[in-house]
């Protein structure tokens, strides 16, 4: 930062954790004249890939009253989405894109009523490399468009990764009727049917839904290991668990098998007393972080083979009107979910053929489609990433992978830990990668959270060596 001139922080990704860090900057900005430069490679600022305008109107997963983006005003989001829809309530699930809008006014309202001294640039560019600077004076980054910007300060923050092509999917992956993801397009017309869906997770449930609307005839599969689909959201509060109670029950434990138990015996009681065993997982979420620093390599490894999949349908769930329209689907026949795995994917024709194994079974089945979805969801293993920001940081050692390739190292602010341990000043990290430190860190309270600690540490005074 040379004399004179303005500081400058470059933010890398305007989707939710990038917007909501510039908000939280223009809010409270640092004490120094401060440049931010937002780059986005998408036309449109603040909303990603979730937000966006799509021709199908999916809605959020959360209702309206856990959405702010702002944690003193829990009301926010609310307030605004009724300016678009009058007699939205707390409870309701709105759609995604009154989401984006309403992020967007958000980053637009903060700007103009930032300080003087804070100036917000926004700039429609992917940044390629990120290089640091001759005795850590800041960094250079390099611009897809040929460009280059310095700045004194990096946060990157663009989203999560695309899905992997799996193995098995190697020989059909550039045939139009393979969809390795399905949120890369903003408009994709869905294959007549039959279709299979790889992955039983939300992003199924999305596409389900979106592909019955265009193609109501449309006959879907679902194949995943377990074949487990997402539970259902209720009015949580009505019946909640008292903290101590889920306190008190894991502090014995210190294993993953006794924290598992802990949680589930918490959560029958709660049932069978009539209170919401959602709201136990609510509690479980605040205490992820330590919950999970709290356990060995090898707990943590069999976390990720034997108990995720069970973690992520009670955890990650969706609106019940959507799934009394999964089950009648089920019902009718249109919908078909298998629990097993994916042995080989193969061109027949204008069809592909699916090779997979039932969960239990040795005998192989197959069956023909007409198109295939990718729902299997981001692959957060950089090391096979094809981005080339992700490559280059890799590549110089100014990040490094965690032991189980989760995300990334990161330090306790949010900086970026290179490849000596230590942490790299100035460039930071904040998304759904953190899960390799934090484990939750994909719903909009914990990642406000971190955008909103992260800014408090970016307000501060650059230090003198710098």
């Amino acid at each position: 930062m040379h004399p004179g001139a303005p500081r400058t922080i470059a933010i890398v990704g305007a989707g939710f954790s990038g917007t909501l860090v510039t908000v939280n900057l223009l809010r409270r900005p640092p004490v120094e004249s401060t440049r931010i430069v937002l780059i986005e490679r998408e036309p449109e600022v603040g909303r990603g890939i979730a937000y966006a305008r799509r021709d199908y109107r999916y809605i959020l997963n959360v209702p309206a009253s856990r959405m702010s983006a702002t944690s003193t005003a829990p009301d926010e989001f609310l307030e605004f989405a009724r300016t678009r829809i009058p007699d939205a309530t707390g409870q309701d699930f709105l759609p995604r894109e009154v989401y984006g809008d309403y992020l967007r006014e958000l980053l637009d309202r903060s700007a103009a009523k930032a300080a003087p001294s804070i100036r917000l640039e926004l700039l429609n560019d992917s940044v390629t490399e990120v290089r640091q600077l001759v005795d850590g004076a800041g960094f250079r980054l390099m611009l897809e468009r040929g460009g280059e910007l310095n700045a004194d300060d990096v946060v990157l923050a663009p989203g999560n990764p695309p899905p992997r092509v799996p193995p098995e999917a190697e020989a059909v992956r550039t045939l139009p009727g393979y969809v390795n993801d399905p949120w890369a397009k903003l408009h994709h017309a869905p294959a007549a049917g039959p279709v299979l869906i790889i992955g039983s997770g939300l992003t199924m449930v999305d596409v389900v839904c979106a592909t019955v609307a265009t193609e109501p005839a449309c006959t879907i599969h679902v194949l995943s290991r377990h074949g487990l689909l997402p539970l259902s959201q209720t009015d949580i509060g009505a019946a909640a668990v008292e903290e101590g109670e889920l306190d008190r029950a894991l502090k014995p434990a210190t294993s993953l098998r006794s924290i598992v138990r802990a949680i589930a015996n918490v959560a029958r009681r709660a049932t069978a007393d009539h209170r919401d065993w959602r709201d136990v997982i609510m509690q479980v979420r605040h205490r992820a972080p330590a919950i999970w620093n709290s356990l060995t390599l090898d707990d943590r490894r069999r976390f990720l083979r034997h108990v995720r999949a069970y973690w992520d349908v009670h955890r990650h769930r969706f609106p019940e009107p959507i799934r009394s329209r999964l089950e009648h689907l089920e019902a009718s026949g249109q919908l078909t979910i298998h629990a097993g795995r994916l042995r080989q994917l193969e061109a027949a024709g204008s069809q592909i053929r699916v090779r997979w194994r039932a969960r239990g079974e040795r005998d192989e089945r197959t069956m023909l489609v007409n198109g295939i979805h990718n729902c299997s969801g981001p692959d957060y293993d950089l090391s096979r990433s094809a981005e080339p920001l992700w490559r280059s940081l890799l590549k110089s050692g100014l990040t490094t992978l965690d032991e189980l390739h989760l995300g990334l190292r990161t330090g306790p602010r949010g900086e970026l830990l290179g490849r000596n341990g230590l942490a790299t000043h100035g460039l930071y990290y904040v998304g759904p990668m953190l899960r390799a430190s934090h484990w939750e860190a994909t719903a909009v309270a914990e990642l406000r959270g971190h955008a909103e600690r992260l800014a408090d540490e970016l307000a501060r005074p650059l230090p003198q060596s710098r």
